[in-house]
């Protein structure tokens, strides 16, 4: 395991850049998690970028709640017309 923070909260590319050497350097100890070939279960964890969510959300008509007080996430869907039930279901998801 590697970790490489900044303990003032100051946002930094630096950050990531450390952060992905980090990520590399580890490749020779098994940090490929269960798909060598993917990187599956190693990564690195950012801020949740507040301003960019926000206009992003604004321009769909979406009002997020307070900063700290919503989640982001990323989901993966399969390529092609196979991913449409999953879209939709999301797409149907009720925004509190």
């Amino acid at each position: 395991m590697g970790l490489v923070a900044n303990l003032h909260g100051t946002a930094s590319h630096g950050l990531v850049d450390q952060s992905l050497t980090v990520l590399e350097r580890l490749a020779h100890r098994g940090a490929s998690g269960a798909d060598p070939t993917s990187g599956d279960g190693a990564g690195i964890m950012l801020q949740i970028p507040d301003a960019f969510l926000r206009a992003e959300a604004a321009q769909d008509g979406v009002e997020l709640a307070a900063k700290g007080a919503y989640l982001s996430g990323l989901v993966f869907l399969e390529r092609g017309d196979s991913a449409a039930p999953a879209l939709a279901a999301i797409e149907r998801a009720p925004i509190p």
